[in-house]
């Protein structure tokens, strides 16, 4: 079983702060989260299934290096051409509007599927 570390990916998802020159993430500025890229995931998952004798039944973490939330702000901050962002953990009514939107975008999706089915002979 692969369990890979945080998503590197979700760092510039909106909610993040980049466009509000914030960093804005569910861990503390001074916490520390094992971070990957979901490209490296995937050469990990393909190395087991191609040799699965030799890790098959076990328990995969992958991460790579584990930054602090004020560590990963400061190199975002110098990515995004920011003089500095500010580090700081999300706040409930921040976690509340992702799931309201993340509930409104399946919501839609799935109306534009049913409406793509029922339009289709």
């Amino acid at each position: 079983m692969i369990r890979p570390g945080t998503l590197k990916e979700l760092l510039l998802q909106p909610g993040a702060g980049l466009d509000t020159a914030a960093f804005s993430f569910f861990i503390e500025p001074a916490q520390s989260t094992p971070l990957i890229a979901v490209d490296d995931i995937g050469r990990a998952v393909a190395s087991v299934l191609e040799g699965p004798e030799q890790l098959g039944g076990q328990f995969v973490n992958l991460a790579g290096d584990a930054p602090t939330g004020r560590a990963i702000g400061e190199a975002l901050s110098r990515a995004a051409g920011y003089r500095s962002l500010e580090a700081e953990r999300w706040r409930i009514a921040h976690l509340r509007g992702m799931a309201d939107r993340s509930s409104e975008a399946v919501a839609t999706r799935g109306t534009e599927e049913t409406k793509a089915s029922a339009a289709t002979p």
